[in-house]
């Protein structure tokens, strides 16, 4: 999804980095969701325990979640020059609508936070006033409830066999223009023992070669 968007829109495709938008258009940053079924969409996650560090209490853990999510947001600001941050959503219902979709990307309201009631311990369900967020502690996951939207455009799609047929001859096997290199470039030198060895790799008219019976 974000490839087609980027063509489409002539955007810069960043999406795969650990950042918190997908693209970049001018002064826009722009986070690509495609999803089917609930609004409760992964936004962001904190693995590496060693930056992104949670305490065992449950509203010190909420807090600092929102801290690591604020400064993801904020360094990618300042990283890519971007002022404007947007969720770009295309959502899919099971009566085969499609609605194209935006809503803020923001920074949540730290001063604002309340807890929200939650089934289990390890799921932390919180909100700023403006979004709902639920925090996975086993999965160190943040989602975002995507409920406040505003609808661009919505249609009915029916997906057939000619546009599986599009799909194929367009991405799968369209022919890739690759230059031929009939130069082969084998190294003679060794990282190991940092010069050109003598009796090794293609110098093997010097080379004494192993024991043999």
């Amino acid at each position: 999804s974000e490839q087609v968007f980027c063509r489409s829109f002539g955007a810069e495709n960043i999406a795969g980095k650990d950042v918190s938008i997908d693209a970049k258009q001018k002064s826009d940053g722009i986070g690509i969701k495609t999803f089917t079924g609930g609004p409760l969409q992964k936004i962001a996650e904190f693995n590496k325990v060693s930056k992104y560090p949670f305490s065992n209490d449950n509203d010190k853990a909420i807090k600092q979640v929102c801290k690591y999510r604020n400064y993801r947001i904020a360094n990618d600001v300042k990283q890519y020059d971007v002022s404007n941050l947007t969720y770009h959503l295309i959502i899919r219902k099971n009566t085969n609508e499609i609605f194209i979709c935006e809503t803020g990307l923001d920074q949540i309201e730290l001063s604002k936070i309340k807890k929200l009631n939650s089934r289990t311990n390890h799921i932390l369900k919180f909100t700023d006033g403006i979004h709902n967020y639920s925090f996975n502690r086993t999965k160190s996951t943040l989602y975002m409830k995507f409920n406040k939207l505003n609808i661009l455009d919505k249609y009915l799609f029916n997906f057939d066999n000619s546009d599986i047929d599009y799909l194929k001859d367009h991405l799968i096997d369209k022919p890739r223009n690759r230059e031929v290199n009939e130069k082969v470039i084998l190294p003679l030198f060794s990282e190991r023992k940092k010069k050109v060895v003598e009796k090794s790799g293609l110098n093997q008219w010097r080379a004494e070669g192993r024991p043999r019976h």
